[in-house]
């Protein structure tokens, strides 16, 4: 029979000794990524000559295995209930929807430190497609950084200071960190749009 912790059981084939090597999953991955990549250098692959990648974070639920707690921990709201919680934090190609380079973390991992450790993957000339939860304007300078650009919805409360209108709902416009004072040139575009669900 399988030992069974908390609520979930743990296999007798899930034992250390007779788990595939993580190793080899590690060189199966970067042999995978290596060829995707150079799929990317075709102008078929691109938008407009720029790489397109997003990124992506989500919290899985794992097992309640006393070493995945000890290392990952639960989510806070859960006040130690629960499944462990591990934030996956992942860079995709756009055009052929595979990973690229992934980062984990114990919960509540924020997603801008997971994401610093991804930025490394980040090529010249790329264009990184980001959901709101990833405002924040460290990520913003680390992209920049490496002579990419973003794409970020952002709430309409954002009060951006403006420099100069390029069109209808279309600007030139600088942005503060409110912790740092630094500021950056951005373009904002003001889209209204409503999906044929009516979901947002």
């Amino acid at each position: 029979m399988p030992e069974r912790i908390g609520v979930y059981p743990r296999p007798d084939s899930a034992r250390p000794e007779r788990a595939f090597p993580l190793s080899h999953l590690h060189r199966l991955f970067g042999c995978l990524v290596s060829r995707l990549e150079n799929l990317l250098t075709d102008d078929k692959n691109r938008w407009k000559g720029f790489r397109l990648v997003c990124a992506d974070k989500t919290t899985l639920a794992l097992p309640e295995w006393p070493e995945l707690w000890e290392k990952f921990g639960c989510h806070k709201v859960r006040k130690h209930l629960g499944p462990v919680g591990v934030e996956f934090c992942c860079l995709f190609s756009v055009f052929t929807r595979a990973p690229l380079a992934f980062a984990f973390g114990k919960s509540c991992t924020s997603d801008e430190r997971l994401f610093t450790s991804l930025v490394k993957r980040i090529h010249k000339g790329t264009v990184v497609l980001l959901d709101n939860g990833f405002y924040a304007f460290r990520i913003f300078e680390l992209i920049s950084d490496r002579s990419s650009h973003f794409i970020i919805p952002a709430s309409v409360s954002l009060k951006p200071r403006l420099i100069e209108k390029l069109g209808s709902g279309d600007y030139l416009a600088e942005i503060k960190d409110s912790k740092t004072k630094r500021t950056m040139i951005v373009r904002v575009i003001y889209v209204s749009y409503q999906p044929d669900n009516d979901r947002r």
